[in-house]
């Protein structure tokens, strides 16, 4: 789906939504991530770090009826970070990813206790890494999809005068990750390969400032380690040349951002 009709499709919705319905809450935010990705091979050595920043936009929307809530939310974060990997020679090879994270995700709730509930979700997760060839060495379009399941829980650990803080903790448990490489120049066919299951943390923080209430300022920390894929075989022109296998890699970040209430 393009990420330009699916937040223009969104943002209508809140609009035409909001007056006809009171249980409606809707949020859109900003905020930046630092991500991490690193690939190991099957000694446990790191062959790959992909470090830097990506900016990135929020929308969601809230529907509560009694003690259920059920929240819809799109998010994109989008930049070029550093790659710090090495060639199968084990020469160093230096060069940019640009790297687009997109997230849509339902997540249903139920109030449990006065500063408690317990949650529960399913998302879908794409992962774009285009990585710069540099001099003899070719460039990458990567592209990962994978469905995921969340379950967890939401506590209430501050009520101040001037401010509430809500803690958050969800399990993730993510199906294998479908990836597909094309590589540049079309020096090979398009490769198409399937990783592991894998299991991940996400652990968030939203503080709701007492003097400013339509703002929410969150600060997430989300960790995946996906396994290693199996080997598939690499054409070029429809005849067999080699085989290639998406490494063992672990993704973290660690967010902050600010939503407007409306």
């Amino acid at each position: 789906m393009n990420r330009t009709i699916f937040f223009t499709t969104l943002a209508a919705g809140i609009l035409a939504s909001g007056s006809a319905c009171a249980e409606w809450q809707f949020s859109a935010g900003a905020g930046v991530r630092q991500l991490q990705v690193t690939e190991t091979d099957q000694s446990g050595r790191d062959m790959v770090q992909e470090h830097g920043w990506l900016p990135g936009v929020t929308l969601r929307a809230d529907y509560a009826v009694r003690d259920w809530q059920v929240g819809v939310t799109g998010e994109v974060y989008r930049h070029q970070i550093t790659y710090d990997g090495q060639m199968q020679s084990g020469v160093p090879f230096a060069s940019d990813t640009g790297t687009t994270q997109t997230r849509v995700g339902i997540e249903v709730s139920k109030q449990v206790a006065d500063a408690a509930r317990l949650i529960g979700g399913i998302e879908w997760d794409r992962w774009q890494r285009d990585i710069a060839g540099r001099g003899n060495v070719l460039g990458l379009n990567e592209r990962y999809f994978s469905w995921r399941l969340l379950a967890g829980a939401q506590m209430r650990v501050l009520q101040a005068s001037w401010a509430q803080m809500r803690a958050r903790a969800l399990v993730v448990r993510s199906a294998p990750e479908r990836l597909r490489v094309r590589f540049e120049n079309g020096a090979f066919d398009d490769a198409h390969l399937t990783t592991q299951p894998a299991t991940g943390m996400r652990l968030a923080l939203d503080v709701y400032p007492t003097a400013w209430p339509k703002l929410a300022i969150t600060t997430e920390w989300d960790w995946l380690r996906v396994g290693r894929s199996g080997d598939a075989v690499l054409f070029r022109g429809g005849v067999p040349v080699g085989f290639v296998t998406q490494a063992e890699h672990a993704r973290r970040a660690l967010s902050v951002r600010v939503d407007y209430r409306f």
